[in-house]
């Protein structure tokens, strides 16, 4: 009867979704269909191996991976299309494709890898959904034209130096959900004037805000519960903590 019903069970169970990793093997650029723009993808058409070096490029439907180093160092790429089949994007995918303007990131995308716009000087306007959960350690690192970004309400956590070097950035929207903020994420962002840190955070990273030299203001909530050294190294901003670990004593934080 068990066993019976453990068959039962299996052939009516809903398969599994299938995730596709991001990292390119030479096996699989040995295998890959190339397009008439010489970019790359694995034969089931699921993943973009490697991308096409030219001024504007259109993701084929039905991928669902930009892989690891895609576009890196596309220096023509200026505008590229995602389509809704992609659900992530994989590190250096964008990397130092410096006149790539603006990008679009479909609904369907979870996940951001670590450096994966790094060095897109050109970059002025990206649009994250809410479906976005991660976002890598310097996926934003030194996007030098970009002035506003709003971190989707899923994402927990933002990685070391996510924002580092943005000099343009004016205003990050950071959301509840996030409860920590690791090292040096916004360090060089000397346009940011003001930024909200929400009560869920709990974890401040070392020189988070270092070279931040237009901050005006910073308040540190009340659950926050470690900082890690020199968050505000070089700025000259007022500090309010409501934190009871730290205090503010002629403006210098101590624990």
């Amino acid at each position: 009867m068990n066993l019976f019903k453990k068959l039962f069970t299996n052939y009516f169970k809903k398969p599994e979704a299938k995730e596709f990793t991001t990292t390119v093997t030479d096996e699989d650029l040995e295998n890959a269909i190339t397009d008439k723009y010489g970019a790359s993808y694995s034969p089931d058409g699921k993943r973009l191996l490697r991308g096409a070096d030219i001024a504007t490029y259109e993701i084929k439907d039905g991928t669902e991976a930009i892989c690891d180093n895609a576009f890196k160092d596309c220096k023509s790429l200026r505008q590229i299309y995602i389509p809704n089949s992609v659900t992530s994007i994989g590190e250096f995918a964008f990397w130092s494709c410096e006149s790539l303007e603006q990008i679009n990131i479909p609904d369907n995308v979870t996940s951001i890898g670590d450096s994966a716009f790094s060095g897109c000087s050109s970059l002025w306007e990206i649009n994250i959904p809410d479906s976005v959960t991660s976002i890598g350690n310097y996926a934003f690192y030194g996007c030098n034209s970009l002035k506003q970004i709003n971190i989707p309400s899923g994402v927990t956590a933002i990685g070391s130096s996510t924002f580092a070097g943005c000099r343009s950035l004016l205003s990050v929207t950071i959301p509840d959900s996030v409860t920590s903020i690791e090292f040096g994420a916004f360090s060089g962002c000397s346009s940011l004037q003001q930024i909200n840190i929400p009560d869920s955070v709990t974890n401040i990273g070392g020189i988070m805000f270092s070279g931040c030299t237009s901050l005006q203001e910073i308040t540190i909530p009340s659950s926050v519960r470690t900082i890690k050294a020199n968050p505000f190294a070089g700025c000259i901003c007022t500090i309010t903590c409501h934190s009871p670990h730290f205090k503010v004593v002629g403006n210098v934080l101590y624990n």
